[in-house]
């Protein structure tokens, strides 16, 4: 498997939040983990404290470069500046990040946003407002000219697809992207190396680990059940490892051969053994193995699986529509359905630290059940407490709805209406959020059309 670079985006948001978010998407198609940095934890924003920070745990720094000079620390409590005793100087937050990512062996990427991109208001935040003063303005205009008078590579751009394509073509046209690869690569075999050698050094110690493993597992069989045990292993395991809980159990699940019910089944037993030190951490270890489930239904099993669930802890209010986006329903049918939810539920527990996700996934074929149903997740920022995330597999900003996608979303959520007793006005798409402004579930799809097929669905579904 190839490395996966971890990229940081630098611009500001007033004005390009839309691109910053267009790099994003762009990365993920070349297999990168995009990082951005949402706050300032320090009032001087020292370039030291950035460079301890999300930069430099990155292997590359996409620099995106407007008109706005946006966020700046406040000089008087602290330097913004690498040298803490030199004069302050007036630098904005995001030029700041450039100034780190300089100091650091990091490849960096400017992108420079020309006169035609502003001209064009889709290509920018519905709010915003050329309304910095004429000295922010001076600052920022004195930045974008010291990078196009410089002697390193930068690319312009006029529109969000033209900076979508320019960033695609980095890992081809980018003899530092390459050899950032190359570098990672050349680092992750001599991590590979340092273990071999330390498991060398260090066989004798585990031997005699493992004889008191096999000792303490020797003494609890004669104390426990088979189930209460390896509910006790269970447990061990995701405490010890450092990797997200989610990630643990799977893994552990997977050594002891156990199905997800079973899984269940045995953390269950242990925690109502006297065995059991923590009762607490346990509830918590039967949560988390409960939240995905990454099983796929047709529409009639579906219909199934719902009417035997129980909403009495947790009860949503409306049912929010999504599309994916990425992944697009090309790469999506290109691998294994269950490998890709094992993938996105890695991504959003490991990388994003989420606790859930979408509740479904909906491709040509079937229902995914991805975050358990009587659970909440995360989809939507305002909704995810109240309301059930129901995810279409594409990109409907650029493609057509497939009617065989929309008849099994429609389904599903007819479906899960009238388990909670809802009608088709609480249906909400996700660009109606006030806390974002992304046209999700895409431009080509119509809520009169979608409420319309879902009041006949629930109709034709509440009749016997």
């Amino acid at each position: 498997m190839p490395p996966i670079p971890h990229v940081f985006i630098s611009a500001t948001s007033s004005d390009l939040a839309i691109a910053r978010e267009t790099v994003t998407k762009a990365l993920l198609e070349i297999d990168c983990h995009p990082e951005v940095q949402e706050a300032f934890e320090t009032a001087a924003g020292d370039i030291r404290e950035l460079e301890k920070g999300k930069i430099s745990d990155c292997q590359a720094v996409i620099h995106i470069v407007g008109k706005v000079y946006g966020a700046e620390p406040n000089l008087t409590t602290g330097s913004n500046t690498a040298d803490a005793t030199s004069p302050p100087q007036r630098r904005s937050y995001t030029q700041l990040e450039y100034d780190a990512a300089l100091a650091l062996p990091r490849p960096v990427y400017r992108f420079i946003a020309t006169d035609e991109f502003y001209q064009n208001t889709e290509n920018l935040p519905e709010n915003w407002k050329d309304d910095e003063d004429a000295e922010k303005k001076d600052l920022q205009t004195r930045h974008r000219e010291t990078i196009l008078a410089g002697n390193d590579i930068y690319y312009e751009f006029s529109s969000l697809e033209e900076l979508r394509e320019l960033v695609l073509k980095l890992p081809e046209v980018s003899e530092s992207w390459k050899a950032m690869v190359e570098l990672i690569t050349a680092e992750l075999e001599e991590e590979k190396t340092d273990s071999r050698n330390f498991l060398k050094h260090t066989i004798v110690g585990l031997v005699c680990l493992v004889a008191i493993l096999l000792g303490l597992l020797i003494f609890q069989q004669y104390s426990h059940t088979r189930e209460i045990e390896q509910g006790r292993i269970l447990l061990t395991k995701v405490l010890d490892s450092k990797k997200p809980p989610v990630t643990a159990l799977e893994e552990a699940s997977k050594e002891l051969q156990l199905t997800p019910e079973e899984t269940i089944k045995r953390i269950d037993a242990f925690q109502k053994s006297p065995a059991n030190p923590n009762d607490e951490t346990d509830t918590r270890l039967r949560e988390v193995a409960r939240k995905f489930v990454l099983e796929g239904f047709t529409p009639a099993e579906f219909t199934d699986y719902v009417s035997g669930m129980d909403f009495s802890q947790w009860k949503p209010e409306l049912l929010v529509l999504h599309h994916t986006v990425t992944p697009t329903l090309e790469q999506w049918n290109n691998g294994d359905p269950i490998s890709r939810m094992k993938g996105l539920q890695s991504y959003f527990t490991g990388r994003l630290g989420w606790s859930g996700g979408p509740h479904l996934f909906i491709d040509e074929e079937k229902i995914w059940v991805f975050n358990a149903l009587n659970q909440p997740g995360i989809h939507a920022r305002e909704w995810n407490r109240t309301s059930i995330g129901v995810d279409m597999v594409g990109n409907y900003d650029n493609n057509p709805l497939p009617h065989e996608i929309r008849d099994n979303a429609i389904h599903a959520l007819a479906t899960l209406a009238n388990k909670l007793d809802l009608d088709q006005t609480r249906l909400r798409f996700h660009r109606e959020d006030p806390s974002t402004n992304k046209t999700c579930p895409g431009n080509n799809v119509s809520k009169e059309e979608i409420q319309t097929l879902l009041k006949q669905e629930i109709e034709n579904l509440s009749t016997p």
